[in-house]
């Protein structure tokens, strides 16, 4: 078990480093961040590298054989969907009320595109693990879809929405590992340690993840405390999040965290 832990973490950081700097070398899609200059995104796209050829590996030597199946889906789903909408989306149409009024005009675009299948995505995976218990299914599908953009509201600054990702995803590891779950552990090593390198590269303004990688991130919290967690910590955790993408609908999260203090506490500035 040891020696595969090891290998685990040893091998996602170096997969997920010379990634990254292969990624650079693409000629990428860029946009204009925060300070209006242009920066490579879809980063993201290396968590998914990660994850998958891990998850390969890891379904040999680990029980948890459902989970790590049902995330691997969800994170290939939801990668390939925010990838589509990095490179083809819309970006003038903001919040899901404005993708929701272009379809009933008639026009499909990326993001009602993603929330759709971000849904179905949730059902699916929550019917898999659910299927016996209908209050479970419910919660289940809206907590994992609802997690799914949670995430993305906060990836405006550099580093914040790594930063938000490996506080709670430290935080379901220490629930696992009360519960002596080591199984699960190992699969989730991959994408955080991936995160942790591409968090460097994300501070110093050099790629941004995008819908690609934002997404991917908060899908695989909303699997994993769909996993650890009671209901009744679910339910208040999912009004948490509905609030949440409610809030992000009217009223700018990043521009309220700036304002807080928040620039301060989440970037520092680019790190030479």
């Amino acid at each position: 078990m040891m020696a595969i832990l090891t290998l685990n973490i040893v091998f996602s950081n170096i997969l997920s480093y010379y990634l990254i700097t292969q990624f650079l070398k693409w000629d990428i899609k860029k946009v204009k961040n925060y300070k209006g200059e242009d920066i490579p995104t879809s980063g993201g796209i290396v968590f998914i590298i990660v994850q998958f050829l891990m998850s390969m590996i890891l379904y040999t030597f680990t029980r948890e054989k459902l989970f790590i199946l049902l995330n691997l889906f969800g994170i290939l789903a939801i990668g390939i969907i925010g990838l589509i909408d990095d490179v083809f989306g819309q970006k003038n149409i903001k919040g899901f009320k404005g993708h929701f009024s272009c379809f009933l005009r008639g026009n499909l675009t990326t993001g009602f595109l993603k929330a759709i299948i971000g849904f179905f995505v949730s059902f699916f995976i929550s019917y898999t693990k659910n299927s016996h218990d209908l209050k479970e299914l419910i919660i289940d599908t809206f907590f994992i879809c609802l997690s799914i953009n949670a995430l993305n509201i906060l990836d405006i600054r550099p580093g914040r929405a790594c930063k938000f990702y490996i506080i709670f995803c430290l935080i379901g590891l220490l629930k696992l590992f009360f519960m002596k779950n080591y199984n699960i552990i190992m699969t989730i090593f991959p994408i955080l340690f991936s995160v942790i390198v591409f968090l460097s590269f994300d501070l110093k303004e050099k790629v941004m993840m995008g819908d690609t990688g934002a997404n991917v991130l908060g899908l695989h919290l909303g699997i994993l405390f769909s996993w650890i967690l009671s209901s009744k910590y679910k339910i208040i955790i999912l009004f948490f999040l509905l609030f949440l993408n409610i809030f992000a609908e009217k009223f700018s999260i990043s521009k309220i965290l700036d304002n807080i203090g928040g620039r301060k506490i989440w970037k520092k500035g680019p790190v030479s």
